[in-house]
């Protein structure tokens, strides 16, 4: 996509932007890359950091559900 493209102003028929991911999709997007990753059967250090991180995203994202 050109500068002169993306400097025009939308169109009317031109579908909205998408609005930007919350913060628990932004967890979410993370989390599931995260188990992506997660080998079974595997435990090294790095298996062992990446179930940690995991682990602490699911508590955020279950924190963000009990406030919302």
């Amino acid at each position: 996509m050109s500068f002169v493209v993306r400097s025009q102003p939308p169109e009317r028929d031109d579908e909205p932007a998408a609005a930007p991911p919350t913060p628990a999709e932004t967890l979410e997007a993370e989390r599931a890359a995260l188990t992506a990753m997660i080998r079974r059967g595997v435990r090294s250090e790095r298996q062992m950091r990446l179930l940690k991180r995991i682990a602490v995203l699911t508590r955020a994202i279950l924190e963000m559900g009990d406030e919302g």
